[in-house]
């Protein structure tokens, strides 16, 4: 049986004084935080597991066919994960 993570979007919020947290866009919850000092690599790593869903998805579409609608996803799948927008 195939485990179901939560569905995305993920986003990320970040405080830079306390915390990181992944949650869910537009949904109340949270997948993940990190506690604790800010740092940019905590950032830099909520940003790569906000991300792994639509990662998920460009690999998967990928696998069935290098389609430009595949490559622009995997495109902007890769930009969320470095953060960008």
């Amino acid at each position: 049986m195939e485990a179901k993570h939560t569905p995305a979007p993920w986003v990320t919020f970040a405080d830079k004084g306390a915390a990181v947290c992944i949650m869910p866009a537009m949904r109340p919850g949270e997948i993940c935080s990190f506690e604790g000092c800010w740092l940019p690599e905590r950032e830099a790593n909520a940003n790569l597991i906000a991300a792994a869903p639509d990662l998920l998805a460009a690999l998967k579409d990928l696998l069935e066919g290098a389609t430009y609608v595949a490559l622009k996803a995997a495109d902007a799948a890769i930009a969320k994960a470095e953060g960008q927008p």
